[in-house]
């Protein structure tokens, strides 16, 4: 799909900064509030690779907010989340 996820970047400090995520060509970007932690993770698995390759990815967090898909939610749906686990 022309819309797959090519490359992701994530600029972090620590718990009192936003996190930055910005993807592909055209500048997308979600920030974390300070305190605000992402504690589930959305993958979509592009469905034209043989390998596991990801085609998109969106962020839930702490505060109930979702960030946008960045890339394409073509494909197979797998969320990584973990009880009393959070991933930044």
């Amino acid at each position: 799909s022309n819309d797959s996820l090519n490359w992701i970047q994530f600029v972090y400090a620590d718990k009192n900064d936003a996190l930055q995520m910005t993807a592909n060509d055209s500048f997308a970007a979600f920030f974390l509030n300070p305190n605000e932690e992402i504690i589930k993770i959305n993958l979509y698995e592009d469905p034209d690779r043989e390998n596991f390759t990801i085609a998109g990815i969106q962020l839930h967090t702490t505060h109930h907010r979702k960030s946008p898909v960045f890339g394409s939610k073509d494909g197979k749906l797998r969320t990584e989340s973990f009880q009393s686990y959070t991933f930044a």
